[in-house]
């Protein structure tokens, strides 16, 4: 299974596109050559635009399913494994550890205190009379039985393909997982590749919270969950005697990355990081606010690093070619009565600054300014050339352009480097790569932002029901359209005529409901997708009133066009009428 990549979700609102996805008005221009700026959608002006996406993740599987450790037993008993030329204690192996057999197929755990430098101790019952013998191979797993469950050995079995069984098992075990920090969130896939029966969960824990992945069948499980902070490990925990099987190497778990970035229009990108309630399904939020105006987009990067303002020392560590004159304290580099030519330098800043031409603007803060001025430059690590800022040496900030064009081909670096004698003052550097292409993954549709007329607004509150997409419960999604809610009539479940005292013939309703007729004016097939699954959710809301969905939706796709209008039966929710017309 690969890593995932962000990616708008599917049919919500506001309407974003996928990386290589055309908008509508993006069609139109290739096709017709002019964008189609009256088909942009309408917002209003002052409405914060939020939106949602799925997060993407970053690093390497941390599922581990290959042993811990591998061998070939020199001896053993029913219940040891020796291998005179290991060493377990400095190798790590622990208590109630999992280790099989890999000529008998059989599996132990390592018994309580059961780890000596050449021996283990197991517990399990052995196929034959011993547990190893001279010759036969072992694997060592990064799996455990917690000190309770060891008991259950027997109900517990490692297999060739690095897979776990359970055999009508009672308890819990534990995989390891790597130590991260405690803002970090991933997304895990476990794979059930054998059920028979019984019930359990995934936890991990961090402080008096719980995530958990209940199963009771068999499949693919997507799992989104805090750093297990508590124990450093995920646990498996049956809350009913289980038969099946985990398949560990067809199982994953990646970091989410909760940082990203947007840009409207060809304005400058602006960071955000996510750490809200949506992070449970996966799920990234933000709303920003959307600037006056026609053709106004909104584009989505998660590699967009570069394209601003970073600190060197944050991103990035000063060094020094001298041991005295200048000193470094995390971002600051100090010069205390340098010599001229006397630098620090940075290396491995995140960014490529070798390829020609690149062009960084950097930010200079000098405080605590005493004599002297410093230059900041662009030099190869071979010293073979550089390219330097002018001089500079009033306190403050200090704001310029450098070019690497001209240079010597090779890796280069940044430094700040004394221009003259005697040089005493402090600095701090940003820089960002003028004209970085961040790595967009999503932009939206265009919208008109202007006071709104007479536009209708459609929203919808994502609920438990996904229709087949993954998102955070409790999400608005929010539309305006050209459109209206024209009168309807009156339906009923019981329906009677008669005369009054007065001698007037009268029908009666009770039960009933108005039908009204949204009708939307034409709009290409995106936005319908977005409204006809906007009302199959329970909370669906034309003008702020609840409506509900009556007819079927069906655009009116006459003459094979591209665009077109839908007029469908709704009414407002739980509503009830007595109808007494003359």
């Amino acid at each position: 299974m690969p890593i995932r990549t962000p990616q708008p979700i599917p049919y919500s609102s506001p309407i974003f596109y996928g990386e290589g996805e055309l908008s509508y008005n993006e069609q139109i221009d290739q096709l017709c050559d002019f964008f189609g700026s009256p088909m942009c959608l309408p917002w209003e002006e002052g409405e914060p635009f939020c939106f949602q996406f799925q997060a993407g993740e970053t690093g390497s599987n941390l599922i581990v399913c290959q042993p811990f450790d591998t061998g070939t037993a020199t001896g053993g008993s029913a219940s040891t494994l020796v291998d005179s030329g290991a060493n377990f204690v400095s190798g790590g192996v622990a208590q109630y550890q999992l280790v099989r057999n890999t000529t008998t197929g059989d599996t132990f755990a390592v018994a309580t205190g059961g780890v000596t430098a050449t021996t283990l101790t197991l517990v399990g019952t052995p196929s034959g009379a011993s547990a190893f013998t001279n010759g036969q191979g072992y694997a060592i797993y990064s799996i455990w039985l917690t000190s309770v469950s060891i008991t259950e050995i027997d109900s517990v079995s490692m297999n060739a393909d690095h897979s776990i069984c359970f055999d009508n098992f009672s308890g819990s075990i534990q995989f390891d997982f790597p130590i991260g920090v405690i803002t970090n969130w991933y997304r895990a896939t476990f794979n059930i590749c054998s059920y028979s029966q019984g019930a359990g969960y995934f936890q991990a824990s961090q402080g008096l919270t719980n995530y958990t992945l209940p199963i009771e069948s068999p499949g693919n499980f997507d799992w989104w969950f805090g750093e297990p902070l508590n124990i450093q490990r995920i646990e498996f925990v049956t809350t009913r005697p289980f038969t099946g099987c985990i398949c560990l190497c067809e199982s994953e778990a990646y970091l989410m990355e909760d940082t990203y970035a947007y840009k409207i229009n060809d304005g400058e990108w602006t960071s955000f990081t996510y750490t809200g309630a949506a992070r449970n399904r996966g799920i990234i939020e933000k709303c920003i606010d959307l600037p006056t105006g026609c053709d106004v987009s909104v584009c989505l990067g998660d590699a967009f690093q570069c394209a601003n303002f970073q600190t060197i020392g944050d991103v990035g560590n000063w060094s020094t070619n001298v041991a005295a004159g200048i000193t470094i304290e995390g971002s600051s580099v100090c010069f205390n009565g340098s010599s001229q030519g006397n630098f620090a330098y940075a290396e491995e800043i995140g960014c490529d600054i070798d390829e020609i031409v690149t062009n960084i603007r950097f930010e200079l803060t000098i405080s605590g300014h005493g004599t002297g001025n410093i230059q900041v430059c662009i030099q190869n690590t071979d010293l073979s050339s550089e390219v330097c800022s002018n001089p500079h040496a009033s306190n403050g900030v200090h704001i310029f352009t450098v070019s690497n064009f001209g240079m010597n081909p090779g890796p280069k670096r940044i430094i700040i480097k004394a221009h003259s004698n005697n040089v005493t003052l402090c600095a701090t550097l940003r820089f960002r790569i003028l004209n970085f292409e961040a790595q967009t993954f999503a932009c939206s549709e265009c919208y008109h932002v202007k006071p709104i007329n007479c536009e209708m607004k459609l929203e919808w509150d994502n609920d438990t029901n996904a229709f087949g997409h993954v998102y955070s419960t409790g999400y608005t999604n929010m539309m305006y359209l050209d459109g209206r809610l024209l009168n309807g009539k009156i339906t009923s479940i019981a329906h009677e005529e008669r005369k009054g005292v007065d001698s007037y013939q009268r029908s009666f309703f009770s039960n009933g409901r108005k039908v009204e007729e949204l009708a939307i004016d034409a709009v290409w097939p995106a936005v319908h997708q977005s409204v006809a699954v906007g009302l199959m959710h329970r909370n669906f809301y034309i003008n702020g009133v609840q409506y509900v969905k009556i007819g079927e939706y069906e655009p009116d796709y006459s003459n094979d066009a591209e665009i077109a209008p839908c007029t469908v039966e709704v009414a407002k929710r739980d509503q009830r009428f007595i109808v007494n017309p003359l």
